[in-house]
C-alpha cells in the first residue's frame, strides 16, 4: 500500500466490507425477528381460536337448555360433545388451561344430562354459576397469556431497535476512524510526492 492508488482501493474495499457486514448483520437481525413473530403470532392465533371455540360451546349449552325438543336436543347435545372433543384434544393451551377445561367440560356434561333428566332448575343452576365461575377462569387464564405474548412482541421489537441502532452506530464510528486515518494516510502520501 505504498502508492495512492493502493490506498485508494484498500480504502473503498474497507468501506465495502464495512457495508457488508452492517447489511449482513440487518439480515440476521430482521430474520431472527421475522421467525420470532411469526411463532409468537401462531401462538395469539391459536389462543384467539380457543377462546372463540370456548365461546360457542358455552352459547351451544345455552342453547341445549332453550329447548326441550327431544331430537333437536339429541343434535345439539352432539354438536356440543363434539365441540368438547375438538377442545380437549386442542394444542397451544396456556398454562393450566387444559385443566380448566377438563373441569369445564365436565360441568357442560352434567348440565347436559341434568336437562335430558328434567331437571332444568339445576341445570340452570350449575350454567349461571359453577360453569359461569369456570368460564370467567377460563378466560382469564388466555387473556392473562395473550397479554404476556403482546408484552413480549413489544419488548422484542424494543431490543430489536436498540440493537439495529447499536450495530448502525458501532458501524458509522469504525467507518468515521477508518476514513480518518485514510484521509491521513492519503494527505501524507500526497505531501511526500509534492515535496
Amino acid at each position: 500500500f505504498h502508492s495512492l492508488a493502493g490506498k485508494l482501493i484498500a480504502a473503498f474495499s474497507v468501506i465495502v466490507l464495512l457495508l457488508l457486514i452492517e447489511g449482513g448483520m440487518g439480515i440476521y437481525l430482521t430474520s431472527s425477528e421475522h421467525s420470532a413473530n411469526q411463532r409468537r403470532m401462531a401462538e395469539i392465533a391459536d389462543l384467539q381460536n380457543l377462546r372463540e371455540a370456548i365461546n360457542a360451546l358455552r352459547l351451544g349449552a345455552f342453547e341445549f337448555l332453550g329447548t326441550t325438543n327431544p331430537p333437536q336436543m339429541d343434535t345439539l347435545k352432539a354438536s356440543i360433545n363434539a365441540r368438547i372433543e375438538q377442545l380437549s384434544a386442542a394444542s397451544g393451551w396456556p398454562k393450566n388451561g387444559a385443566e380448566q377445561f377438563a373441569a369445564s367440560a365436565q360441568t357442560y356434561r352434567e348440565i347436559i344430562q341434568s336437562h335430558y333428566d328434567f331437571q332444568t332448575k339445576k341445570a340452570y343452576a350449575l350454567i349461571y354459576d359453577r360453569s359461569q365461575t369456570e368460564f370467567n377462569q377460563l378466560m382469564k387464564t388466555i387473556s392473562t397469556q395473550l397479554d404476556a405474548l403482546q408484552a413480549h412482541a413489544e419488548a422484542d421489537a424494543e431490543a430489536s431497535q436498540s440493537n439495529t441502532v447499536m450495530l448502525t452506530l458501532a458501524l458509522v464510528i469504525a467507518g468515521s476512524l477508518f476514513a480518518g486515518a485514510i484521509a491521513l494516510l492519503l494527505s501524507r502520501s500526497i505531501v511526500g510526492a509534492i515535496a
